[in-house]
């Protein structure tokens, strides 16, 4: 089996792993830069798994701006993904949480490089896998026998007691982290009829407690009582959090995809045409995920107050437009017939910098303001110049947070082509 040099090895981890928890890692940083330097074979079981190693190694050669690494990333990748498919039936003791990892890594890389379908793929391996080991019941109120998965046709696998609160953690994350991951695949390249998905499938129920940011549970903040008993359901009927868990920046993360994604499956709901009965129905949905998601923004640190050099920073950034984008997902079939959803859509795309919903808004507000060339005075607020501005604006933030993205590219080459 090929692994790179011990020099090349520090180079890659010093490369991804300050970024890591942009890409859905969630195994614990300092453990991992440890055991992946031990002087041990590759596939040592002291060592994480070649699976996971590979596809960190994969992302490192991807940020690395390293000419002579990049011109090795196609076979890195390939052999990211003949560890992560091959692994689960290996004899490592983590094969299962590190080919969770690795899965979780790769989706992210092929949707970063425009190979959507395979990012699909990965990211239903990655739910399998999860569920399967039942990550979605860990410190489940009502007792329940752990899932065994079997990943081949005769070799059942199940996941050894966590040895402490950091492991536990690593649990904990790790099914938030494919839970992220399925909404932001399922939002981005499903039909909008069909934003659901196997995590929505009848009869599975999150009880899973809300994660921690990575270094509490070194803390101690996992306190032996956190338990978790219909996790998401109860945020979404606007339940109140109590504790650490629902607050840290992690938690917000979650639950600022989960707003996104079921504003997403909302507006794909949505039909002019209902019957009475189907109206009745959608509009008190309307209204329940539009309370939670102005419950939510009330606890979020405001913009203003963000310290630009804080780590934390940017994944705030995050949340923040992720909440913008749940807000124009759910008003944006009203937008033209009724003001008020209007004012929602485009209040929310100007709070926005990060996000290419906010982009959407504005351009189909730009066009609609080219129809009626003398709706406003060419200066004035909501005219077309400052709605391009604030276009460009967002798209130049976009390119600057993932300049290889190909969704990013492309609408940044809509916008500089003067196609909007």
């Amino acid at each position: 089996m090929y692994e790179p040099g011990f020099i090349t090895i520090q180079t890659l981890l010093d490369k991804f792993l300050p970024h890591c928890l942009e890409f859905g890692f969630f195994l614990n940083p300092n453990r991992f830069r440890e055991a992946a330097l031990l002087p041990f074979t590759f596939g040592h079981a002291s060592r994480p798994s070649p699976a996971v190693l590979s596809a960190v190694y994969l992302w490192g050669v991807h940020l690395s701006h390293s000419e002579p690494l990049l011109l090795e990333e196609h076979s890195f990748m390939t052999r990211a993904l003949q560890h992560a498919a091959t692994d689960p039936i290996g004899a490592h003791p983590d094969a299962v949480l590190h080919t969770l990892q690795a899965e979780v890594l790769l989706a992210y890389y092929l949707l970063r490089v425009g190979r959507f379908l395979e990012a699909k793929c990965h990211a239903a391996n990655a739910v399998s896998l999860a569920l399967g080991a039942g990550l979605h019941k860990i410190r489940c109120t009502n007792p329940h026998v752990p899932t065994a998965i079997c990943l081949s046709s005769d070799i059942p696998i199940s996941l050894h007691p966590p040895q402490d609160d950091i492991e536990e953690g690593e649990r904990i994350n790790g099914f938030w982290a494919v839970l992220m991951l399925h909404k932001y695949i399922t939002i981005a390249l499903e039909p909008p009829m069909s934003v659901c998905g196997t995590l929505e499938a009848p009869g599975i129920q999150i009880d899973t407690p809300w994660p921690l940011d990575i270094p509490g549970y070194a803390e101690g903040l996992l306190h032996p009582d956190v338990r978790g008993n219909s996790t998401v359901r109860n945020f979404l009927l606007n339940m109140v959090d109590h504790g650490h868990h629902g607050h840290s920046t992690t938690a917000l993360n979650v639950k600022a995809a989960i707003l996104f994604h079921r504003s997403a499956q909302l507006a794909g709901q949505w039909t002019p045409n209902m019957q009475t009965r189907e109206f009745h129905a959608y509009t008190a949905a309307f209204q329940s995920i539009n309370r939670v998601i102005e419950t939510f923004r009330t606890i979020l640190p405001p913009l203003s107050q963000l310290d630009v050099k804080h780590p934390s920073t940017r994944a705030l950034l995050l949340i923040h437009a992720l909440t913008d984008a749940a807000v124009i997902k759910l008003h944006i079939n009203f937008s033209y017939a009724d003001s008020s959803s209007k004012h929602h859509c485009l209040t929310a795309a100007r709070n926005m910098t990060l996000w290419v919903a906010a982009c959407h808004v504005f351009i189909d507000e730009i066009s609609r303001v080219r129809s009626l060339a003398n709706a406003w005075p060419p200066n004035s607020e909501g005219g077309e110049d400052e709605l391009m501005e604030r276009l460009r604006s967002g798209m130049a933030a976009l390119s600057a947070l993932s300049d290889e993205s190909s969704l990013t590219s492309m609408y940044s080459g809509l916008v500089d082509k003067g196609l909007f």
